[in-house]
């Protein structure tokens, strides 16, 4: 503290880093997902390491920033719902919270999400409603078998939507087999200036319903493959692609 000339410090034990599978819950592993994420990124993770979820209702907004040591595309952490079902693990956004999302990550890569629920739910503030928010710069993020959802519906406001993403860069990001579910918009993603600021995104047989606005808005994105989405409407600008095909609008 330069105040006062006070130096403060902690100590995090590491034995070892994660490997394999854990149990996140009431009897599990760790008691929470905050704290298995917060031993994932301090001491690591070796091979693929899966955090299973028992069934719950989690309310709180979850940030998960930076690289996580060990990880590769060999080596990704996943996180899923131990009963193999997205209604029995749902994560709620604290509407009292200052981030954007109940889930944001910043600046991560090699994360799997699988058979989850996440809510976005700010209906006392006007500014955003958001259940993924990707930030700055991802990549290898996948997401499987999950509801995605925004409460409430609010026509054309960019930042109430189900994965939003303004202004940054990202590579290898996967949506497939997901519920997209009301808000103003299914996916909003914005990627910089110029128009490789996001490559490979692949968007693979997922369902939009009940968006107010677009079902997927993409603006300065460079898509792998569009293919088996059921949805109202999609909004493209400003983009190039390798394959759409097999959309159901």
């Amino acid at each position: 503290n330069p105040i006062n000339d006070t130096l403060s410090c902690g100590f995090y034990r590491c034995e070892s880093p994660l490997g394999g599978s854990y149990i996140v819950g009431e009897d599990g592993d760790f008691a929470t997902l905050a704290e298995a994420t917060e031993k994932a990124w301090r001491c690591g993770i070796q091979g693929d390491v899966h955090l299973w979820v028992r069934a719950g209702v989690y309310e709180g907004s979850w940030l998960m920033e930076g690289e996580i040591p060990g990880s590769s595309d060999s080596s990704r952490l996943y996180i899923s719902s131990l009963d193999n079902c997205a209604d029995s693990v749902v994560f709620i956004q604290d509407s009292n919270s200052t981030l954007w999302g109940c889930l944001t990550l910043s600046r991560v890569s090699h994360l799997v999400f699988e058979q989850l629920t996440l809510v976005g739910n700010q209906a006392t503030k006007a500014a955003f409603s958001i259940a993924l928010h990707l930030k700055d710069s991802c990549a290898d993020i996948q997401v499987h078998g999950c509801r995605l959802v925004v409460k409430p519906a609010q026509a054309s406001i960019s930042m109430y939507a189900a994965v939003y993403a303004a202004d940054m860069s990202s590579s290898g990001v996967v949506f497939s087999d997901n519920d997209f579910c009301d808000g103003s918009y299914g996916i909003y993603l914005q990627g910089r200036s110029p128009i490789s600021a996001i490559r490979g995104l692949r968007l693979l047989r997922n369902n939009f319903q009940g968006q107010a606005t677009y079902s997927l808005y993409l603006n300065r994105v460079v898509f792998d493959t569009i293919f088996g989405n059921k949805a109202s409407n999609f909004f493209l600008q400003g983009v190039q692609g390798n394959l759409i095909a097999a959309n159901r609008l």
